[in-house]
């Protein structure tokens, strides 16, 4: 069975919902040797029924109708199987799949399992340890499985591997160089005055359903400050005048913090989106405005660099 890299994550994850298939399906059709050359004096019924527990309120939309989908024993991860006599037609199980008069048969069955999402997945790999999966028998009734001869049906250990989804920053929103116009000293009237003097910017980022975003303004010369005015640049050449960056028409600037992702990062602040949401391509708007930091201004050259992390949570 090939099982490829499935998308998850923390809390609601996997930008897929419990129900959803994950990677390609075991497809058969395979026949059980072990129960060839069944004698029967009466009826004869194949039943193919499931192992695992029945996964409760979790389906799988197959070609084949909605399947109920049974537990392997890993958390999140669940199976859901069709099977059918090699000269019928697919179905869900539990299920009679073939029945004969009396006489001696070679029986067997053909199968499809599907791996299956049946609850939220960290980013990781997660291995399903080889097991049976079903039993396949030779009953004497066809409204109940009397088991007169059985085989099992197993899958080999299966290794699925979830990561987290990601949001894409676009390309022209990387690397920005944000030109403030010149602005005279006598702008200024003391310590916290700001100049009306700004400069815009905006950074884009798509993401995908089911994402908070969140982000982190840091300042690259000092990433330990968490203050709201970034450090000068060791290339400029005024004193006394630092730059603030604010978001999305605020009065207030904001605070910087560590650079980092995680969640409660010092100073992280909310973009959008959230456990409901719809793929959102988000713009967002930033100003950096001139604040006096001395009681004395120095003219000449103001440079800052700031970073910001993202956190899809």
């Amino acid at each position: 069975m090939v099982i490829n890299a499935i998308t998850g994550g923390s809390g609601p994850s996997a930008n897929a919902n419990p129900g959803t298939q994950l990677g390609s399906p075991y497809n058969s059709p395979l026949t059980i040797g072990s129960i060839r050359g069944i004698s029967c004096a009466v009826n004869m019924h194949e039943w193919v029924v499931p192992v695992g527990t029945l996964v409760s309120g979790v389906t799988f939309s197959s070609p084949y109708g909605a399947l109920p989908v049974y537990s392997t024993g890993v958390p999140g991860i669940g199976i859901a199987m069709v099977a059918a006599d090699n000269n019928q037609s697919f179905g869900s199980i539990p299920r009679v799949t073939y029945s004969v008069g009396p006489g001696t048969y070679f029986i067997g069955v053909k199968t499809i399992v599907y791996v299956v999402l049946t609850a939220p997945l960290n980013a990781g790999s997660y291995t399903i340890p080889a097991q049976n999966v079903a039993q396949i028998c030779a009953s004497t009734s066809g409204t109940t499985n009397t088991k007169d001869n059985c085989a099992y049906l197993s899958i080999g250990a299966v290794t699925v591997t979830s990561t987290y989804a990601s949001c894409t920053i676009q390309p022209a929103s990387v690397n920005q160089t944000v030109a403030l116009p010149r602005v005279l000293v006598s702008n200024f009237s003391g310590v916290g005055s700001r100049p009306s003097t700004s400069a815009a910017f905006h950074i884009a980022i798509n993401c995908p359903a089911k994402i908070t975003l969140k982000a982190t303004m840091t300042d690259a010369n000092n990433p330990g400050n968490t203050g709201s005015t970034l450090t000068l640049t060791p290339g400029s050449s005024a004193s006394g005048v630092g730059i603030q960056i604010y978001y999305n028409g605020s009065d207030t600037p904001l605070s910087l913090g560590p650079d980092s992702a995680a969640a409660g990062n010092r100073n992280q602040f909310l973009v959008g989106g959230g456990s409901s949401a719809p793929a959102t391509n988000f713009t967002l708007p930033f100003e950096a405005k001139y604040v006096q930091t001395g009681l004395s201004i120095v003219p000449g050259s103001v440079g800052s660099l700031a970073t910001i992390t993202f956190s899809y949570q």
